[in-house]
């Protein structure tokens, strides 16, 4: 238990300091302290490599010296000063094109370290696949990636691109950190699952796509992520064929990812004519054809459950076309709030009624309510532009680590009942908190 104790001590410590330095930066005076050039040391450019020096010694303490509270107390800290230096940069107006291209390249040789002992001396990484991660990291977004952008930014046509972090890395980032502790936590010797190695791929997929994504024009962004989500439920048709609806259901929920995404970034950069019409596509394949046919497969093609899967497949139609046709140029209806319960949500819900009642009668009027609330005028709020945006962007990205990690869980629980009930929860809890009453003085 010493583990559990040092973290949970650290953890509490490490987000008293954040919350109190919250408040401390809305004042002018502390503002003006730190921003003094007495004050080099505060500066957030000197918290990356004292943050850094500071997990360094975390990992000697834990690895070399057993002295376990020491290491997790120094590397905890050093995770959450990684939230820090943005916060002090932003509100003490020290932003510099340096700062941005520097945090994320200390944060690589302070996470890299880490995960690449644990894979030595412990069998809860493979050494090969530590390596793989470190040579994406270090070569493919480090080394090709930034040296690309900088090729390119010579033009005008591509000025906007940037070598800093996105919301790929972020999240890989605070992924990464939480995967140490949790690493920390397995050694401890408790009764838990052990999802480490799912964790790690998902750090490699998210480091994969942040190199990526820093090539791309930001007005393509929403395009290729619409394009993501197509795919996802194009893939998770496939896995419907051979029986795994729990792969299908995690095929589905990445695509319902790319899906918020691709709004956030075409309210935020734009898109090209195509976008809208693409993203129509991908919601209608992800959110109504996939589960259309998850429905008609667990019920073995009988003519009730075609009949059920067809007419949630009709009702997705139906709530798109009418948000494309009306809703969108509804001047009555504020930016950022849907028309009765969003496809992706009511997707979330009826694979969730799939895997806890998989051919049974229960499915008829779950399938049922979810369809008549995406139809009706209920109204709701769109998570990337109403509740994201009221968040940190800490917060947010914090939010979609859990996530990876819940998800991680879940796959190695191996238990698709389990599994639907989250998705049943996760969205009952949406449609009480998402609804618009809630946010009717913000969106209005």
């Amino acid at each position: 238990m010493e583990r559990l104790v040092s973290i949970l001590v650290s953890g509490v410590f490490a987000l008293t300091v954040y919350v109190w330095l919250l408040k401390i930066l809305a004042k002018k005076n502390v503002v003006k302290y730190i921003r003094a050039p007495a004050r080099w040391w505060l500066h957030p450019n000197a918290i990356c490599v004292w943050r850094g020096l500071m997990a360094w010694a975390g990992l000697w303490f834990y690895f070399f010296t057993d002295n376990y509270f020491f290491g997790i107390f120094l590397f905890t800290n050093s995770a959450f000063a990684d939230a820090y230096d943005g916060e002090i940069a932003r509100s003490c107006n020290l932003l510099t094109e340096f700062g941005a291209a520097w945090d994320p390249i200390w944060d690589k040789y302070t996470y890299l370290p880490a995960l690449i002992l644990f894979s030595l001396f412990s069998d809860l990484l493979l050494v090969e696949e530590v390596a793989v991660f470190c040579l994406i990291e270090l070569i493919w977004v480090q080394l090709i990636s930034r040296r690309l952008v900088s090729r390119l930014k010579k033009d005008e046509r591509y000025l906007k691109l940037s070598i800093s972090a996105n919301n790929f890395g972020k999240t890989k980032t605070v992924l990464c950190f939480s995967l140490i502790i949790y690493c920390s936590l397995l050694e401890d010797g408790l009764t838990i699952p052990n999802f480490s190695r799912e964790l790690l791929y998902i750090c490699i997929f998210l480091s994969f796509a942040s190199g990526a994504f820093k090539l791309i024009p930001n007005r393509l962004y929403a395009d290729i992520l619409s394009f993501l989500n197509l795919g996802c439920g194009i893939m998770g048709i496939v896995f419907i064929g051979h029986g795994q609806y729990v792969i299908n259901v995690l095929c589905v929920l990445a695509g319902q990812i790319f899906d918020v995404l691709d709004g956030r970034m075409a309210h935020k950069h734009g898109s090209t004519k195509l976008g809208p019409k693409l993203d129509d596509i991908a919601d209608m394949v992800s959110f109504g054809l996939n589960p259309a046919i998850m429905i008609m497969t667990i019920g073995k093609f009988t003519p009730a459950f075609v009949i059920l899967g067809l007419t949630h497949a009709v009702l997705v139609g139906y709530r798109l076309r009418r948000f494309l046709l009306y809703d969108r140029h509804n001047p009555l209806l504020p930016s950022g709030v849907f028309n009765g319960l969003p496809s992706p949500a009511g997707a979330m819900a009826v694979m969730g009624a799939c895997l806890y009642w998989p051919g049974s009668f229960w499915l008829f009027p779950a399938v049922g309510l979810i369809g008549a609330l995406m139809c009706s005028h209920w109204r709701f709020v769109h998570f990337g532009r109403v509740i994201a945006p009221r968040l940190k962007k800490i917060g947010v990205i914090i939010i979609f680590s859990l996530l990876a990690g819940a998800t991680a869980y879940l796959v190695k629980a191996g238990d698709p009942k389990l599994f639907g009930q989250v998705l049943l929860a996760t969205t009952a809890i949406y449609i009480l908190a998402g609804n618009r009453v809630f946010f009717v003085k913000k969106v209005n």
